[in-house]
């Protein structure tokens, strides 16, 4: 049996440490998997999803997982919910939550699972239309290319409150082939993932064949800037870190690679910045 262990709670640079974990989880094969949780005091939007990523993929390499967790109760609501999941071998849509967060597994290009969770947050939370309308259009587009061009045909999302704050945690997570690689098979020249990021970033290039770049990217850095919203994006060997309330913007070479992208946002509720920004624009997708 192989053991991996979950950081103990959501801090500013755990990322990495998460993406070790799954770089190790999705090199095991052929034996019992045990996630260890009883570290762990809290959970947060990122670490939910790749706990239930990977206790997907050690499902779909048909091995015996067990969690080991503490009696806590802001742990166990979660992982009762995934270990029920477990116990049914449940490898179609799904979804898990309470009224903290909302998270579902998509296998499709379909908004309903976005729909039903910002619905059931926006009763609990508290948020204004134009947020709603703010966070739909982010995740669309991140679900678009999650699905549409990961090659991984799968995306979870996750949306709650950030830890101690009063900013929104939207993630959406899938273990495809990665934002840089796709951009540098379109775009030869690009050649290394941080250029391609950089590029992207600067000319708003996309992964789509015989179109013109992303629009739907720009959109969104529009809606964030308005928002004093902050952006991170991990994928291959490169991380882009955009602070847009205090105007940083950072793109750099990681030391471990990961095999996916997982975009990591945080969105101010008090702000929204769709009525003002999307007024008299035109949405496409995104990347």
């Amino acid at each position: 049996m192989k053991a991996f262990s979950f950081p103990k709670s959501p801090k500013l640079k755990y990322a990495h440490s998460l993406v070790k974990l799954a770089n190790k989880v999705i090199a095991t094969k052929d034996t019992q998997v045990e996630f260890n949780l009883t570290e762990t005091i809290e959970l947060d939007s990122l670490s939910i999803s790749f706990l239930c990523g990977l206790a997907d993929i050690s499902l779909e390499n048909n091995q015996k997982l067990v969690i080991r967790y503490k009696s806590n109760r802001k742990i166990k609501s979660v992982v009762d919910i995934i270990n029920d999941s477990i116990q049914k071998n449940k490898i179609t849509d799904f979804e898990i939550g309470n009224n903290k967060f909302q998270l579902a597994r998509i296998t499709s290009n379909n908004n309903m699972f976005i729909d039903r969770m910002l619905v059931l947050l926006q009763k609990e939370l508290k948020f204004g239309e134009d947020t709603k309308g703010s966070m739909r259009l982010v995740l669309s587009e991140l679900l678009t290319n999650a699905i549409d061009h990961s090659g991984d045909q799968r995306a979870y999302i996750c949306i709650g409150r950030w830890p101690n704050s009063s900013y929104l945690h939207l993630v959406c997570l899938d273990f495809g082939v990665g934002i840089p690689t796709k951009l540098r098979t379109r775009y030869p020249e690009l050649d290394t993932d941080v250029k391609a990021f950089e590029e992207q970033h600067r000319k708003g290039l996309t992964t789509r064949i015989k179109r013109d770049g992303g629009k739907g990217y720009k959109l969104i850095q529009d809606i964030l800037k308005f928002n004093k919203g902050r952006l991170s994006i991990i994928s291959n060997y490169a991380r882009v870190n955009y602070r847009y309330d205090k105007s940083d913007y950072k793109i750099w070479k990681t030391k471990l690679p990961f095999h996916g992208t997982c975009v990591d946002i945080q969105f101010n509720p008090s702000k929204g910045g769709f009525d003002e920004i999307l007024n008299n624009k035109q949405i496409e997708e995104l990347f």
